[in-house]
């Protein structure tokens, strides 16, 4: 049986470098945007969540989350990719929803939003949990369907810990299709220091960025254009030094 009551753990979940515009919203991390398809920094504030989860079961996935606080959950499942599989959603269509949640369940595989369809390709699980004044913090991960099967896939977002790096995303878990998305990369310091980032397929290097001093609550943004990128995944390592300290985070977008 999966974790259901607060507190309890649940299953295992989840190149320009001027400084991007402040957040949008005071709170949650990397929420959704289900108009505009992607993922934009926001602050973080993480106290509803202990952890959310996935794992497959049969053609459907049970899904779980253990909270701090008692308030419900919602989750939706947004489909990354048309229904061929190859190519972005020009905005991460919600296939699933399910509201006021208190512990982990059940979910068959089928869509549960009228007109829409679970077809193979790549998802993201979004777990939101409301807290007070109408503020909310937000979760996901990500997931391909593959032959009517699931699996989980690497992050494409870090959430923030207690290190010096606030954030680190790659707004969406696919990129390049018939849209020709960059890569983006984002990320934002807690606190100053110097910052590499290196992309590979496989062990190929295919962009290292020069080092950049950045400085704290800025958020930086880098591209990678499509031209000589082959299919595949592609890991993203972002290094930070503070003197004799190194931080280094790794997350994985797929080019379709």
């Amino acid at each position: 049986m999966l974790g259901t009551g607060v507190g309890r753990a649940g299953a295992h979940r989840q190149h320009s470098t001027r400084p991007a515009s402040g957040y949008p919203n005071p709170d949650g991390w990397l929420r959704g945007s289900i108009s505009q398809g992607g993922f934009a920094f926001q602050r973080y504030n993480g106290n509803g969540f202990r952890s959310v989860g996935a794992r497959p079961s049969g053609k459907g996935l049970e899904l779980d989350f253990a909270r701090r606080i008692s308030a419900p959950v919602t989750v939706d499942v947004l489909a990354q990719t048309t229904k061929s599989g190859r190519s972005i959603a020009s905005k991460a269509n919600r296939v699933a929803r399910f509201t006021n949640r208190v512990g982990g369940f059940a979910w068959n595989g089928k869509a549960t939003v009228k007109g829409a369809k679970v077809a193979d390709g790549i998802y993201v699980l979004r777990y939101t949990i409301a807290k007070r004044a109408g503020k909310s913090e937000v979760r996901h991960v990500t997931l391909e369907r593959k032959k009517g099967k699931w699996r989980k896939l690497r992050d494409f977002e870090r959430r923030p810990g207690c290190d010096a790096v606030a954030g680190f995303t790659l707004y969406r878990p696919v990129f390049g299709g018939k849209s020709k998305r960059s890569l983006r990369i984002g990320y934002r310091l807690a606190s100053a220091g110097t910052t590499t980032i290196v992309v590979k397929r496989g062990k190929k290097t295919v962009k290292r960025f020069k080092a950049t001093k950045a400085s704290a609550k800025k958020t930086y943004v880098q591209r990678v254009g499509l031209k000589g990128l082959k299919r595949g995944d592609y890991t993203v390592t972002l290094t930070l030094v503070r003197g004799k300290a190194k931080t280094t985070a790794r997350l994985v977008a797929r080019r379709l």
